[in-house]
C-alpha cells in the first residue's frame, strides 16, 4: 500500500524497520571477523555498516522531530510503515497512528528540493 493512498502510518512498523536495519548492520560487521587479510573487503563491509547506521540515525532524528511536533508526520510515510487510513481509526492496541497535519495540496510544497 502506498503512503500516498493511506495517509497514515504506524509507529510499530517504523520501529520494526529501524530494528531490522540495525540488526543488518551488526550482521555486516560480524562478517568482518570472517574476512581475513582482505583489507579492501573489510573496508567495504565497515562502509556498508556505517551507511546503514547513518540512515538509521537520520530516521530516528526525524522521528523525534515528528514526536515533538516539529515535522509533519506525512514526510516519514513510506510503504514499510503504511496502514489503511480507515484502519488508522481502528484500535491498534498500544500502537501510535500518525496522520498528516496539512492538507493534501500543501504536502507537495512541504518537501524540500534536493540539491
Amino acid at each position: 500500500m502506498s503512503p500516498a493512498r493511506s495517509h497514515a502510518w504506524l509507529l510499530s512498523y517504523e520501529l520494526s524497520m529501524i530494528e531490522q536495519a540495525t540488526v543488518g548492520s551488526a550482521t555486516v560487521l560480524a562478517q568482518v571477523h570472517d574476512t581475513q587479510g582482505d583489507e579492501r573487503a573489510i573496508r567495504a563491509r565497515v562502509s556498508e555498516a556505517e551507511a546503514v547506521l547513518t540512515l538509521v540515525h537520520r530516521r530516528l532524528h526525524d522521528l523525534g522531530r515528528v514526536l515533538r511536533g516539529e515535522l509533519d508526520p506525512w514526510l516519514l510515510a513510506a510503504p514499510h510503515n503504511a496502514v489503511d487510513a480507515s484502519a488508522g481509526r481502528a484500535n491498534h492496541g498500544e500502537d501510535v497512528v500518525f496522520t498528516p497535519k496539512v492538507a493534501a495540496h500543501a504536502k507537495r510544497s512541504a518537501r524540500r528540493p534536493r540539491p
